[in-house]
């Protein structure tokens, strides 16, 4: 799975792994893409305690989401656009139950992304 700048081993790491199964979860009625130019816009969930959304500006290389400005990775919506552009191929269960594992192995702390 190759898309944008990313090198293909990332997508394989288990915070990478979860990012692209939450992505697979945004409503298709959240998402506003232009294929051509794999970009677009994503509605992002309410927050508690308001009805306020935000918007997120994302193509496959950045995304204006907190997660991708802190960790600098493919955030969930990165992942979206390549899903919809047809760019990510499934990946096996397995590798995905692995990557679960991993991240519950890790402390509070290193789970927050």
């Amino acid at each position: 799975m190759i898309f944008g700048k990313w090198p293909e081993q990332l997508h394989y790491e288990p915070e990478q792994l979860l990012r692209i199964e939450r992505a697979r979860h945004i409503p298709c009625k959240d998402v506003y893409i232009d294929v051509k130019t794999m970009s677009g816009y994503i509605i992002g969930s309410k927050k508690a305690n308001s009805d306020d959304r935000h918007t997120y500006h994302v193509d496959v290389d950045s995304c204006t989401c907190g997660d991708f400005m802190a960790n600098r990775h493919p955030c969930k919506h990165m992942y979206r656009i390549a899903i919809e552009c047809g760019l990510i191929n499934s990946y096996s269960k397995q590798q995905f139950s692995e990557a679960i594992g991993a991240i519950e192995n890790l402390s509070d702390e290193a789970q927050q992304f």
